[in-house]
């Protein structure tokens, strides 16, 4: 008489009952077990972890969202039918800024689903830029101010100036490093006041904030600090 019993995994990818036929032990439901967040940036995140067909032909995908109910999975890939631990990798795009995010490795193969241990990761938040005060230096030159925020993520800025609200031209980008803590910014441009700093990082939308000061002059108009792709 044959036997067999199809179970779910627990949360640590152990199997509680092995399939048993002809009461001899053959294969077991694959182990699965969530590793560490990589690469995060504030779109996207890299996700590790360990899968173990046990000898059968095996499937994993994660699970993932923005509460433990999670709500998204990634495509299912085959982890083949070996028996030793496979590191496998995910990368996830298309993420909201400045979010948390619950995750967890799930493995499926004929005997059952193993489900990996929750675990989390922090998109950063886009840069900010707070446009300053300009100090005249010359009748030709100008030193204009502002704050930046790298919100934890490698953020470069300019100044975008010109004599009408368009602007038409920029400043030379300069690195503001990845910090948590707003940024001092100061540059020196010649023949025109500047209007705004704009901070630049990879596949950022364009945003606002609000002006640090209003103008000290009302022949030049000040505009909200904005966020540009880099």
């Amino acid at each position: 008489m044959s036997v067999e019993l199809l179970v779910n995994c627990d949360g640590r990818g152990a199997c509680p009952f092995a399939r048993h036929d002809d009461d001899h032990d053959t294969s077991e439901c694959a182990q699965s077990s969530t590793g560490a967040a990589d690469e995060t940036t504030s779109t996207s995140s890299k996700l590790m972890g360990t899968v173990d067909p046990n000898g059968a032909e095996t499937t994993y995908y994660f699970e993932y969202g923005t509460s433990p109910n999670y709500g998204q999975t990634t495509s299912s890939v085959d982890a083949g039918s070996g028996t030793n631990d496979l590191s496998i990798s995910t990368v996830l795009s298309g993420l909201l800024s400045g979010q948390t995010y619950h995750y967890r490795l799930v493995a499926i193969n004929s005997l059952g689903t193993s489900y990996g241990q929750d675990a989390t990761f922090t998109t950063n938040a886009a840069p900010s830029a707070t446009t300053g005060i300009a100090t005249t230096v010359s009748a030709t030159s100008e030193t204009f101010a502002g704050t930046v925020d790298p919100n934890g993520a490698e953020t470069t800025y300019y100044f975008e100036y010109g004599t009408t609200s368009s602007f038409g031209e920029q400043t030379t980008p300069i690195d503001a490093g990845a910090g948590l803590r707003p940024y001092q910014s100061t540059q020196r441009s010649r023949g025109s006041r500047p209007t705004r700093p704009t901070t630049t990082r990879s596949s950022r939308p364009v945003r606002s904030a609000p002006p640090l000061a209003s103008p000290r002059s009302s022949r030049w108009q000040r505009h909200p600090a904005s966020l540009s792709p880099k």
